[in-house]
C-alpha cells in the first residue's frame, strides 16, 4: 500500500533539504537568464546571503556581451559579478552558448522530388 505525503511536507522537505545543503560551501545555485535580460537578480541577492549561498552559476552572454562584431561590452556582467562579491558569494562562469553573429546562414530548402510537392531536403 502506497502512502500519499502531502504537498505541504514536500515542500517543508524540500526546504530544509535545501537549507542543509546551502550550509554546504560546494553547493550552490544556477542564476540562468541574466544573459537574455530575463529577470533582475539584484532582488535575488538578500536571499542568496541569508541561505548561505556561496557560488551561483552565471552564463557568459556572449551575445549581450558582443552584439556588434569585435565590440565587447561586459558592464552587465561586471555589475552581477561585483554584487555577488560584495555579499560573499562566489561567481561561476558558464561559458557557453553561441552568437547569431557568428551563426551559420540559414540552409535553402531544395525541393526532393517535384512529384512529390511538400518534401524538401536542406542543403
Amino acid at each position: 500500500m502506497k502512502k500519499k505525503i502531502g504537498r505541504g511536507a514536500l515542500v517543508a522537505a524540500s526546504m530544509l533539504a535545501f537549507a542543509a545543503c546551502a550550509a554546504e560551501p560546494r553547493l550552490g545555485v544556477g542564476m540562468e537568464c541574466l544573459d537574455r535580460d530575463l529577470w533582475d537578480h539584484v532582488p535575488a541577492l538578500p536571499h542568496l546571503k541569508e541561505l548561505g549561498i556561496k557560488r551561483v552559476r552565471l552564463q557568459s552572454g556572449w551575445a549581450r556581451t558582443e552584439k556588434v562584431k569585435g565590440e565587447y561590452d561586459f558592464a552587465w556582467l561586471d555589475k552581477i559579478v561585483d554584487d555577488l562579491s560584495a555579499i560573499g558569494v562566489e561567481p561561476w562562469m558558464c561559458v557557453s552558448y553561441g552568437n547569431p553573429l557568428y551563426a551559420a546562414p540559414r540552409l535553402k530548402p531544395v525541393v526532393v522530388a517535384p512529384q512529390h510537392p511538400g518534401q524538401v531536403n536542406h542543403e
